[in-house]
């Protein structure tokens, strides 16, 4: 009895200690994606362009979860969101390392950059992580959606931070 006391305590201290380093803003400096929207692709008929076109914008779903689970699924699915204008990210991360393919469109004063991972032989990661990771380019348009098309044959489960490099680097090593 005694000693299943004593663990209960020391389960509690570390509790409570993780609570209170989060609850002071020492867990991260992650902006986490909470309010992004989301279209389902079944035949992967979207393109970037067409997707991105405005006579598409009724068909987005808003999302206002930090994870959407969508389930096992043959389709894709098209998210965008923007990034609050106050705060500078360099890095774009998603939480599902079973996700088959990701394409990101970062919008730029140019246009979109297009950058792609998943298991797609010819493309190797662009940061190593156990999670999916993509840099933002320098002149990254806030004011404008960040676009990603997401496939995958296991459970899609999404969930979306952008970090500071500094702040990624910290948490991650």
């Amino acid at each position: 009895m005694r000693k299943l006391s004593l663990i209960g305590l020391i389960i509690l201290i570390i509790g409570l200690s993780i609570y209170a380093l989060s609850s002071l803003g020492f867990q991260n400096n992650a902006y986490r994606v909470t309010q992004y929207e989301f279209v389902e692709d079944v035949n992967g008929e979207y393109t970037f362009h067409a997707i991105s076109a405005p006579n598409l914008t009724s068909h987005f779903n808003p999302s206002q979860h930090h994870t959407t689970a969508l389930g096992i699924t043959h389709s894709g699915y098209w998210f965008r969101f923007t990034v609050p204008v106050q705060e500078t990210y360099q890095l774009l991360q998603m939480n599902n390392v079973n996700i088959n393919n990701i394409d990101v469109y970062i919008p730029t004063a140019n246009g979109y950059v297009h950058k792609a991972g998943g298991v797609r032989s010819a493309l190797p990661r662009e940061i190593l992580d156990t999670t999916w990771v993509f840099s933002l380019t320098e002149q990254y348009q806030q004011n404008e959606y960040l676009y990603f098309r997401l496939e995958s044959t296991s459970a899609l489960r999404l969930g979306v931070s952008l970090w500071p490099t500094n702040a990624f680097i910290s948490e991650d090593f």
